[in-house]
């Protein structure tokens, strides 16, 4: 009770000083927010540039601030600046300016150092493959994308791609579509028909201004101009980055609706929302067959499974099928 007492003696007697504390404190604590959050953006984006000089300043700024203690950048900035000749003015008409100034200041270039690092790791953590890295460095996806298009246009199809094409012209008691996440064509050059790219095709560009497709085995590079809207330099791979949707899925959902026989191959099962295909065909009426190299995940959505190598079970299931015709 005694220390209660003693207590509550001290604020009635300094409750004009703990109240005006307490108005500073969120006075200085709202402006060094605002302001540390203005420079700490544009200091992500120096720490982020291309121009050596700037990144390193941005560097050198965020790494002492933060390998320094907050009270010493306060001493600095209220007594170390004028001692070289740096002072606040006061304002007449606003008791304290200058002290309120100097600790503005001291803590709003301490925030900004930290919401600098805030930014640029989490505009760093973004995987390479997706959307944004891509808006970050078109040239270096452009490259990696115009390299594998010179490579793939080498690559023949494997015997699996050859069974479907069989399968296709074989089979009588339906028709027999595909439907691949595979962006590199060799469906086509195997003669498959009715092929579904629900990741896109490596010989394909998108405008991302008016979403005109183009078709192109050449390079597209930054530099290329949308033909649709002749707005350049917004040609993305056709390609779907991590975060976009997959393409043709309403044709896709159409077919899983009527399907009678689905048959994943070389598939982890693991990907949404490729992995509902055999469940949404189930759910239909569907049989489900699986070929991998051992089971997936969702197995449990398949009637049977065949384990082995694509190229060789998929040959073997495909007499069955036809041997059943």
């Amino acid at each position: 009770m005694a220390f209660l007492e003693t207590m509550a003696k001290l604020i009635e007697r300094y409750n004009s000083f703990f109240t005006e504390g307490i108005v500073n404190t969120l006075i200085i604590a709202a402006f060094s927010v605002l302001f540390g959050a203005i420079l700490g953006t544009l200091m992500a984006s120096l720490r982020m540039c291309r121009i050596p000089p700037l990144r390193w300043i941005a560097v050198a700024y965020i790494e002492f601030v933060r390998g320094t203690p907050l009270m010493v950048q306060l001493m600095f900035i209220f007594y170390g600046l004028p001692m070289i000749g740096i002072t606040i003015p006061n304002i007449p008409w606003i008791p304290n300016f200058s002290r309120f100034a100097a600790g503005i200041v001291a803590m709003s270039m301490n925030s900004c150092a930290y919401v600098a690092e805030i930014i640029r790791s989490g505009i760093q953590a973004v995987d390479g493959g997706q959307m944004e890295a891509y808006r970050r460095n078109p040239e270096a996806v452009h490259d990696f994308y115009n390299n594998l298009k010179t490579d793939l246009q080498k690559a023949e199809p494997n015997p699996a791609h050859l069974a479907i094409t069989r399968l296709q012209n074989e089979y009588k008691n339906g028709t027999v579509s595909v439907v691949t996440q595979n962006v590199d064509l060799l469906h086509e050059k195997a003669g498959n028909r009715n092929v579904y790219h629900i990741h896109g095709q490596i010989d394909q560009a998108v405008c991302m201004n008016c979403g005109r497709v183009i078709t192109t085995w050449g390079e597209v590079t930054t530099e290329t101009v949308c033909p649709g809207c002749g707005v350049p330099a917004m040609m993305k791979p056709n390609i779907v980055f991590f975060g976009e949707n997959l393409l043709r899925m309403n044709e896709v959902d159409a077919l899983l609706d009527k399907c009678r026989l689905l048959i994943a191959v070389g598939t982890s099962g693991a990907v949404y929302p490729a992995n509902t295909f055999a469940r949404i065909a189930k759910y239909h009426g569907a049989d489900t067959v699986e070929l991998n190299l051992h089971t997936t995940v969702n197995n449990y959505d398949f009637d049977r499974h065949i384990v082995g190598r694509a190229g060789e079970t998929l040959l073997v299931f495909v007499d069955e099928l036809l041997a059943e015709n």
